[in-house]
């Protein structure tokens, strides 16, 4: 690599899987990738994270930037009650914060908290990480001389593509991912509603059952249209319910494919 230019990674950890892929300066092709599946716990997070320092020390070069997506139960999500005034900085960060403790507990002080501000009247969706992860994430980097540019929950990411390609009106979003999926009821392109299931390889089974349950509890028809953005390998749509894709799976690391575009 030129001592001029910086070399680009993209990557995803999450308990099922890590991959990670070398974006040239100039183009959009891969330079070069590492992908491992994994077959752990969701807590362990050790496993998780050397596997993902195996995956920096094939792929890293010193100046390489590092652009990063936490996904499945590395990240936490949820939306606060609609938003209907215009609030500071301070006050956004307290009700995201303030929202995970009512969901989570106490626990959710030792986490870090992001939130995306959607149209007045409208929740926030917030994000959050364990905060001993992420740090074990820099060390992590910084051993392998790597810049951490950006982290990123997968939700976030998911957030603003979808934003930008759903229709207007009503309907439900299910993003899927290894072992997980998350269902979005949607209002006019907003968030309305957020609720997720581990899925365990039966993630059509879980969706259904998802919606059938999510659409009786905050009074909507489970018959609206359902868009689909997979980040798994592998998802493939039955004949049984007329499932929409908005993003389709491609090729082995659709999760890349998420962040590269």
């Amino acid at each position: 690599m030129s001592r001029l230019w910086t070399d680009e990674l993209l990557g995803v950890v999450s308990p099922q899987n890590i991959a990670l892929v070398k974006k040239p300066l100039f183009g959009t092709a891969s330079a070069g990738g590492f992908s491992q599946t994994l077959q752990v716990d969701e807590d362990d997070h050790e496993s998780i994270l050397e596997t993902f320092g195996q995956g920096l020390a094939q792929l890293s070069a010193p100046r390489s930037k590092l652009k990063l997506v936490l996904a499945g139960s590395l990240a936490r999500y949820a939306l606060t009650t609609p938003v209907n005034s215009l609030l500071s900085v301070e006050e956004e960060t307290v009700l995201a914060r303030q929202t995970f403790v009512h969901c989570y507990g106490d626990v959710s002080q030792d986490w870090m908290v992001r939130y995306q501000v959607q149209g007045l009247g409208e929740p926030f969706l917030c994000s959050a990480v364990e905060i001993g992860f992420v740090d074990k994430l820099r060390v992590l980097c910084r051993k392998h001389k790597i810049e951490l540019r950006s982290m990123e929950p997968l939700l976030a990411i998911a957030w603003r593509k979808a934003r930008r390609q759903l229709p207007s009106g009503t309907g439900w979003l299910a993003v899927t991912e290894p072992g997980r999926v998350h269902l979005i009821s949607l209002q006019n392109r907003s968030w309305a509603h957020l609720a997720g299931s581990r899925t365990h390889g039966e993630w059509e089974t879980v969706l259904a059952t998802l919606l059938k349950r999510e659409a009786s509890i905050i009074d909507r028809s489970e018959d609206e249209p359902v868009w689909l953005m997979a980040t798994g390998p592998g998802v493939k749509l039955s004949e049984t319910r007329s499932w929409r894709w908005l993003t389709a799976p491609r090729g082995d690391t659709p999760h890349l494919d998420l962040v590269l575009g």
